[in-house]
Formats: C-alpha cells, sequence, structure tokens
C-alpha cells in the first residue's frame, strides 16, 4: 500500500511542478527564483500541496531540504503526471511541417537524456520529419544552415556571433581523464594545478578557445600546460588519453557513449562543470522550433536524474 492518503482536493500542475522544482534544486531560493515567485509564496504553495494530500512531503531547515517517505513516492508520479500534461498540449497544438526539421548533436548531446528528447519530440510531434546530424566537428552549422537547432557542448564557438541564440539548461561536472596507470588514478579528487606539468590532448587544434577550455586555462591562472596529441573528435581525444598518456578534462558521460578501456576519471576540485544548450538561429520563430525548445527544458527538467551529478543551470536573475 502506498504512503499516500486518499486526497480530497485534485493538487494544480502548478503545485506539481513547484514541487518538481524544489526537489530539484533543494533550496527554496533558488526554487523560487526559477518559478519566478517569492519564496514565501513557494512555501505557501508547498503548504498547499501538503495539505491537499494530507502529508508532510519535505522536511525544511534554513539550509537543506530533504523528502520524507511520502515525498519520495510522489516525486516520479508528480514527474510522471507533468510530462503526461504537457504532451496532452503538445498533441492538442500539433506542429505540421513538410520540411525536414534537422537536429545537431555536438558530442554526446544531452548525454542520457538525449534520446527521451528525441522521442518525446517525435511522440508529440508525429507529422515533423526529424533529421539527426552529428555537428561535433563543425560548430558553425547553425549559423550555416545545416542544422536548424543543435544540442552542443562548450566551448560554443557561435556563442558571441548575433545570428543566434544559446540558451544553456544543464550543468554536467567536469573530471579530469587520466591513462589508468597515471600517478593521481585513484585519488578521491584532485586540483587542476596538480596537472600543470602534464601533457594535455590538444582538443580542437588551431582553436584557441576549444584547446583552453578543455586544458581548464581559466583554472590555471590563464596559463596554457604542455600539449600533446591533437584531437578534433571525441574518439581521438580519448585515444590520446588511453594510448598516447596524456589528460584532459572532460565530462563523465562521455565514457558512457564511447567505450575506450584505459582511462580513469578523477573528480577536479576547482573546474567549474561543462553545460548542455540549446543553439538556434535569431529570429527562428517557427513553431516547430518553439516546441522542440520546450520538448528539450521538459525533459531535461523531468529527467535531470538519469545524468549523474548533472544540475539544471540556475535562472538568470534578469531572466
Amino acid at each position: 500500500m502506498g504512503l499516500l492518503p486518499p486526497i480530497e482536493r485534485v493538487p494544480s500542475f502548478g503545485e506539481l511542478r513547484a514541487f518538481v522544482i524544489v526537489v530539484e534544486e533543494l533550496h527554496f531560493a533558488r526554487a523560487a527564483q526559477r518559478l519566478g515567485i517569492a519564496p514565501s509564496s513557494l512555501s505557501q504553495t508547498i503548504r498547499r500541496l501538503e495539505a491537499s494530500l494530507g502529508t508532510v512531503l519535505m522536511e525544511r531547515t534554513p539550509r537543506s531540504v530533504r523528502l520524507t517517505d511520502a515525498g519520495l513516492e510522489l516525486l516520479p508520479r508528480a514527474r510522471d503526471l507533468l510530462m503526461r500534461m504537457e504532451e496532452t498540449w503538445s498533441a492538442l497544438h500539433p506542429v505540421s511541417s513538410k520540411e525536414p526539421f534537422t537536429v545537431g548533436i555536438s558530442s554526446n548531446g544531452f548525454a542520457e537524456m538525449t534520446a527521451p528528447i528525441m522521442q518525446a519530440f517525435r511522440r508529440t510531434q508525429p507529422d515533423v520529419k526529424l533529421v539527426l546530424r552529428d555537428v561535433t566537428e563543425n560548430p558553425t552549422a547553425v549559423i550555416s544552415g545545416e542544422v536548424d537547432v543543435a544540442l552542443v557542448r562548450p566551448p560554443i564557438m557561435e556563442q558571441d556571433d548575433s545570428r543566434v541564440m544559446v540558451t544553456d539548461l544543464v550543468d554536467e561536472p567536469r573530471v579530469a581523464f587520466l591513462p589508468d596507470d597515471h600517478r593521481l588514478a585513484g585519488e578521491e579528487a584532485i586540483s587542476i594545478a596538480d596537472l600543470a606539468d602534464e601533457r594535455f590532448v590538444e582538443v580542437g587544434p588551431g582553436a584557441d578557445a576549444i584547446t583552453d577550455y578543455w586544458a581548464a586555462t581559466d583554472s590555471l591562472d590563464g596559463l596554457r600546460p604542455r600539449m600533446g596529441a591533437g584531437a578534433s573528435s571525441v574518439a581521438g581525444v580519448l585515444y590520446g588519453v588511453a594510448y598516447l598518456g596524456n589528460v584532459i578534462t572532460s565530462i563523465p558521460s562521455v565514457l558512457r557513449f564511447y567505450n575506450v578501456p584505459g582511462i580513469s576519471t578523477v573528480p577536479l576540485t576547482d573546474v567549474p562543470p561543462a553545460t548542455m544548450g540549446i543553439c538556434t538561429r535569431v529570429g527562428d520563430d517557427r513553431a516547430v522550433t518553439a516546441a522542440f525548445h520546450e520538448t528539450v527544458q521538459r525533459v531535461a527538467a523531468g529527467m535531470l536524474e538519469l545524468v549523474p551529478g548533472a544540475r539544471l543551470v540556475p535562472a538568470s536573475p534578469d531572466a
């Protein structure tokens, strides 16, 4: 038997959404910022939800939020209800397009959320011909029109181009990729400074922004470490570590998509996370593009646990 008692009032869509966002943030102020409401209003919303269900869903302290057993039971049900509601809305407002809608995927896109994103979009927009294209080595694919939108990873070469817009959605921690026999393999965590004398894979030879990003030069006071093997593809980067003894910063999900043995990962204490985002052309106000954006945001919010360590990017105060 479940932990939730019979309910006298059906919770609203907004109450369930507020509950899910509080769980994702585990912090009322951040959750309120995402929802665009005051923390006091959010607290009242959660209390109404708890009153309607006749149970306490979360225990709150000034610094933390912890789900009760009832909250843990409600969470997957709430996410399922929200997703079904969004799918119903999309089904009632279908997008019809005779032209293919081409989505670019850089690296592994949104990691384990990529497949659910595509499945949800195809399910809610069955009349759209969806085409996928790898743009890992083509950073200007959105500007050139080769793809309509792209699921991207930093550094985004088009980021500062006025013709495109990048919406950051999910952060994934960066870790050190080391050969299995490296002296620091197996450590609980290291600083990027511990690798300052190592030879790094030169990611994106000739593209300084890409090279410096994955070598984490910003965390090395702007100094670029020695460069070793050059690589423009994900596989090439992994070969540089596993077979040539170089090191690099990267994201853990890469190794779940590319099976290259001989690589150890170690958390980095002082390197900021990598961000998953959507890149679109400015002025693309087509319904199909808006529907794809909505799908990515909905799946990212509802299935974040598919990517270990991932967190939603906090909403900008100016958003």
